[in-house]
């Protein structure tokens, strides 16, 4: 499964990717050593999650708080200068985690789509640590941070790349059949 690793939020309560490239590379690494390539399937998501940010920093350091997970599978600590953007998130437990991405909308890649296509397309950032594209906008005062797949397949490809005999499978594709039904209806 290569989506949804935010369910469980155990480090800082911070809006972060649904699928870090990083992570679904190190996890299918773990499943290589105890399963053959041929019989694995890898789910990846067709969908994004828009985050509503309880306070925003622009320049917050990206060192601190940094889950363990991310920093073994990325090979260390975050690279550059180590600042960034974070949207701290409302707490919401689950199975035991104090966060999760129970707070966050799931948005669908055909809206995705949309997104990109508009004013906002101007304001795509890139996230060098969890290898995952972003972007942010204000909505009724708010601030929102939006993350999503750069695009599913290329993100499975470059994950499975290495790997021969691997299987994968798109959730939620239905997101995009319903942009693909609009553009035939006009």
């Amino acid at each position: 499964m290569g989506y949804d690793m935010q369910a469980q939020i155990w480090g800082r309560c911070i809006a972060s990717a649904n699928d870090p490239l990083a992570l679904v590379r190190n996890g299918l690494k773990q499943w290589l050593y105890l399963v053959p390539a041929s019989v694995l399937v890898l789910g990846v998501p067709w969908y994004g999650y828009d985050y509503e940010c309880v306070s925003y920093d622009g320049q917050a350091d990206l060192t601190l708080g940094v889950g363990q997970q991310m920093q073994e599978a990325c090979g260390g600590s975050p690279g550059g200068a180590g600042r960034g953007e974070v949207c701290e998130l409302h707490p919401a437990e689950f199975r035991g985690a104090p966060c999760s991405d129970l707070v966050g909308a799931q948005r669908p890649i055909a809206e995705l789509l949309q997104v990109m296509d508009s004013d906002a397309a101007g304001n795509m950032k890139w996230d060098p640590l969890q290898q995952a594209p972003y972007f942010n906008y204000a909505k009724a005062g708010k601030m929102h941070q939006e993350g999503f797949p750069q695009d599913p397949l290329f993100l499975c490809w470059c994950t499975i790349g290495k790997v021969s005999s691997c299987c994968f499978l798109v959730w939620q594709a239905s997101g995009l059949c319903k942009r693909v039904c609009l553009q035939r209806r006009k």
